[in-house]
């Protein structure tokens, strides 16, 4: 909970943070860490099969609520 307030007070004070230039460098240096960790991670054939197991069981359950395709 706290962290989700957190977050949200970041986004809306994010533009002045910014115009602290050790701040940018460092929310810029966790961004690209963070971004270069999720290709990684996307590449793994256990998360490439998650999503297709997501995908499959979303499937079966709009049939299972006799929802269209």
């Amino acid at each position: 909970m706290v962290s989700a307030f957190l977050g949200r007070l970041f986004i809306l004070v994010q533009e002045q943070l910014m115009s602290f230039a050790s701040l940018a460098r460092c929310v810029g240096g966790w961004r690209s860490t963070r971004d270069a960790v999720m290709a990684s991670l996307r590449q793994l054939l256990v998360w490439r099969a998650g999503g297709a197991f997501r995908r499959i069981a979303q499937h079966w359950l709009q049939r299972l609520r006799g929802s269209p395709e």
